[in-house]
């Protein structure tokens, strides 16, 4: 019962405000890498696929809880009529599976993008992977736990079903809790790991600084995690549910968003680049960070790839994409010879390419200079 409390309390505005505020901003960012992806860089990989799918998730969810919050979500259950606290329960259990997905997908989203731009090795790759799949699998696993309360299932969110047979959520909650607490671990790994191999890096003050907002947020996803799993208990009680885990849902949406949001910044250096008017070179594939930034990473960051890059002095010449574009291979370059005015495109083809060759060869004397953004 909810003797002496205050009726009146409504928290629907503010669930509406916090995730209709994050959402936009997720949304911008998550198209924005998308466009970058397919019409810069032209090479769209699986971990886009996974923030668009995460991004859909996380939309939908937000429309079945604001249509939550117009049955009265938010509001003490002793104030709404049976069939408003039937649609409020309805939309917002459903709500729930979409909010875990879209919690556990963007995690093999990371951890695919960390395996490709930070180069690890097998034994982290391992870790990074098993981490993403299995906070996936667990949180998949959470969502028939949760469908399969009541038998009937309808009796979750309809408690005038007769002789309906619900199961004590008490061990339902305790899933959930490790779940939560395994994706705030997860969250937590991915920024301490990043951290650790981008401490090593060679890289501009730029690319430092947008690393360090991708793995501060990344760091407030575990946070928030954590709050959300704090909020947990209160699925325990089955009494004024609409109003008990009102908390619990904006929390479940600013984790999912937060994550998301981690995701995409390191694929914004194209824009970047864009804006300055400068070429953006393929060879970083359009993150902060290319293979060659990992060179001397050790064993946090190393394998045959960055192996293959320690023969060679790095501080001494570097490949950049500041020199001449590419010329068109049919037209021959002028000839120093005397009475050579239509000189072989055959013999000039390996010319032209010695000559671009050398022209990508510049000193460089400092090493943060050395991927210029």
């Amino acid at each position: 019962m909810t003797s002496g409390w205050n009726l009146q309390e409504d928290k629907g505005p503010l669930i509406l405000v916090v995730i209709w505020t994050i959402t936009p901003l997720a949304a911008i960012l998550v198209a924005s890498r998308l466009y970058v992806r397919a019409a810069i860089i032209r090479k769209v990989e699986l971990d886009d696929w996974l923030i668009l799918l995460s991004m859909i998730l996380s939309l939908t969810y937000v429309v079945l809880v604001t249509v939550s919050v117009g049955y009265g979500f938010g509001k003490h259950q002793d104030t709404l009529t049976p069939d408003q606290i039937r649609g409020a329960r309805l939309n917002a259990q459903i709500g729930s599976l979409f909010a875990i997905l879209a919690i556990a997908i963007p995690k093999l989203a990371v951890a695919a993008m960390l395996n490709r731009i930070l180069v690890p090795t097998p034994f982290h790759r391992n870790v990074v992977w098993f981490l993403g799949a299995f906070v996936t699998v667990s949180s998949c696993i959470g969502i028939p736990v949760l469908m399969t309360i009541c038998n009937p299932h309808q009796a979750t969110w309809d408690k005038r079903i007769k002789n309906a047979k619900c199961r004590n959520p008490v061990s339902s909650t305790n899933y959930l809790l490790f779940t939560g607490a395994v994706s705030a671990f997860a969250d937590l790994y991915f920024a301490v790991y990043a951290v650790i191999v981008c401490w090593k890096l060679r890289v501009s003050r730029l690319k430092k600084i947008a690393v360090s907002v991708a793995l501060g947020l990344g760091t407030i996803a575990c946070v928030v995690a954590i709050i959300k799993c704090v909020q947990l208990p209160t699925l325990k009680k089955r009494h004024d549910t609409t109003y008990r885990s009102s908390d619990l849902i904006f929390w479940s949406k600013l984790e999912a968003d937060t994550i998301i949001i981690a995701a995409c910044i390191p694929t914004f250096k194209p824009l970047f680049r864009l804006f300055r008017k400068r070429k953006t070179p393929a060879v970083t594939g359009g993150y902060f960070f290319s293979p060659a930034d990992h060179a001397d990473c050790g064993i946090w960051g190393a394998n045959s790839a960055t192996d293959s890059l320690r023969g060679k002095d790095l501080t001494a010449t570097h490949t950049t994409n500041t020199s001449i574009p590419d010329e068109d291979p049919t037209l021959p370059l002028p000839s120093d010879r005397k009475g050579d005015q239509t000189p072989s495109i055959k013999s000039d083809i390996p010319e032209r390419a010695a000559l671009q060759s050398l022209s990508f060869q510049q000193p460089i004397t400092n090493p943060d200079a050395s991927s210029p953004v």
